[in-house]
């Protein structure tokens, strides 16, 4: 429990961009869930210090921290459960993202294709499935600037069987950015309102957000009905 209430506590602090305290958290993470002997909780904590890592721009060793704790997971565990199968499939998707990230094409797609193997050979059980994994694969084409490809994917998801609200406004994320990329205004402005219908929070205080509308007002095209109200919200005047 300490484990999992540090974890989250970076998680937190990650988007608030407080990363003295994110780093903080995990270190405690770590600690505790060493300390509690369970080989889920360790990968759990893993999984967040690689995004601590990666938002601090250090991929590099994000990416050895989590393909190292994907492999101990696998071993620890052999994968006999259907939790720490989804659980080592998810962090092989963490690990393509991250890869992605740095614009490592072939490491990112090769470490995806385990996620989606590690799922068909797992037994039944909750928690992160192929429907997850379709929506790192559109994140993960798009860092690559596939955006075609991110929209082809982004497609593939079931919005209604991702099982958080995070997870649903992040398909909203990425669908917005795909489109972006394709050039397709519309569209893009489209999944962005759907982004902040479905977690406000999410988007008002994103970055990301902000970027993208700006970029929406700033390109010549047909007025966009709730986009200058939309910006307004974010910040942008």
């Amino acid at each position: 429990m300490a484990a999992d209430v540090y974890r989250l506590t970076a998680r937190l602090a990650t988007k608030l961009h407080e990363h003295g305290v994110a780093w903080a958290a995990v270190d405690r993470a770590t600690r505790a869930a060493h300390q509690s002997g369970c080989s889920r909780a360790v990968a759990q904590v893993a999984r967040a210090a690689t995004v601590v890592l990666r938002r601090s721009g250090d991929g590099d060793h994000a990416q050895r921290v989590i393909v190292d704790a994907a492999h101990r997971l696998r071993t620890d565990t052999k994968l006999a459960d259907g939790r720490d199968a989804s659980l080592y499939a998810e962090m092989l998707a963490t690990a393509a993202y991250t890869a992605a990230a740095g614009d490592r094409r072939d490491e990112a797609w090769t470490c995806a294709g385990e996620a989606g193997a590690a799922l068909a050979a797992a037994p039944p059980g909750p928690g992160f499935g192929v429907n997850e994994l379709e929506l790192f694969r559109s994140g993960i084409a798009r860092l690559l600037g596939d955006f075609g490809q991110a929209v082809d994917h982004a497609g593939r998801v079931r919005v209604d069987l991702l099982p958080t609200t995070e997870r649903r406004a992040r398909f909203w994320q990425d669908a917005a950015l795909a489109w972006w990329g394709r050039g397709r205004r519309r569209e893009a402005w489209e999944a962005l309102r759907e982004a902040e219908r479905v977690a406000p929070q999410e988007v008002r205080y994103r970055p990301w957000a902000r970027d993208l509308a700006s970029g929406l007002l700033s390109t010549p095209g047909p007025q966009l009905s709730g986009l200058r109200e939309f910006a307004a919200r974010t910040g942008l005047g």
